[in-house]
């Protein structure tokens, strides 16, 4: 019960602090500099929530809750795929300089960070690390693959951002569905809160460029929800 109650508190804690924060810049050739330090400010501010959350959740840890066989292999899926994430955004810094994913490619270190902290917890078994642009589910390394192969300029790049964002969007959005693991339930809720802002920096950096986004996996209405909000 005392566990329950301090894990309540956090969350409102947490509510109170970034529940009501927005970040709203219209991409224009003047202020293209404030679009990328609003998307630096911004998604530094969430991984600090993000990091701040997973911290204060190790003195909650006395009695853990029971994982699923599903809550497992989720856990599994998505250490591999905030990987993917950051693979793909430092490849595509590398190849074009732009701050977007330089900037978004550390806040999927905290992500990774975070999945890390569900493993440790509860000791769960890992493949063994693999090295820079490999994964061990097959699936994903060939979305690696293809995603890294077809940008050809820095805005089918940024379409590539966009389209991995909805993809973890989906992911985290059916993970909530089955889980009824606290811990699991509050990690996954800050991961998608973070996705979601990663796709409208994406959307952002496209509409500068003069293309408008269409989304690939999220239905408009999702997609629209998430982008208005």
């Amino acid at each position: 019960m005392k566990t329950f109650l301090k894990f309540s508190a956090l969350i409102f804690i947490s509510i109170l602090l970034f529940g009501c924060e927005t970040n709203n810049v219209n991409p224009t050739e003047e202020n293209s500099e404030e679009l990328e330090l609003a998307n630096a400010s911004f998604t530094t501010r969430l991984d600090e929530s993000l990091t701040a959350t997973t911290n204060s959740l190790c003195l909650l840890t006395d009695n853990l809750a029971p994982l699923t066989e599903d809550d497992v292999n989720s856990i599994l899926y998505m250490r591999e795929e905030e990987k993917l994430a950051h693979d793909v955004y430092v490849f595509f810094y590398e190849k074009y300089k732009k701050i977007p994913f330089k900037n978004i490619s550390k806040s999927e270190l905290a992500h990774q960070k975070a999945i890390a902290w569900l493993i440790d917890r509860y000791n769960i078994k890992t493949p063994a690390k693999t090295n820079f642009g490999e994964f061990t589910i097959e699936e994903l390394q060939n979305l690696y693959t293809k995603l890294t192969t077809e940008a050809v300029d820095v805005v089918s790049a940024f379409k590539v951002g966009a389209y991995i964002e909805e993809h973890d969007i989906m992911d985290l959005k059916n993970h909530l569905l089955k889980t009824k693991n606290p811990f699991v339930t509050r990690i996954y809720s800050n991961l998608l809160r973070a996705s979601q802002f990663h796709l409208k920096a994406f959307v952002a950096n496209l509409k500068f460029n003069g293309v408008t986004y269409q989304p690939q996996i999220l239905s408009v209405e999702e997609y629209e929800a998430i982008i208005n909000k």
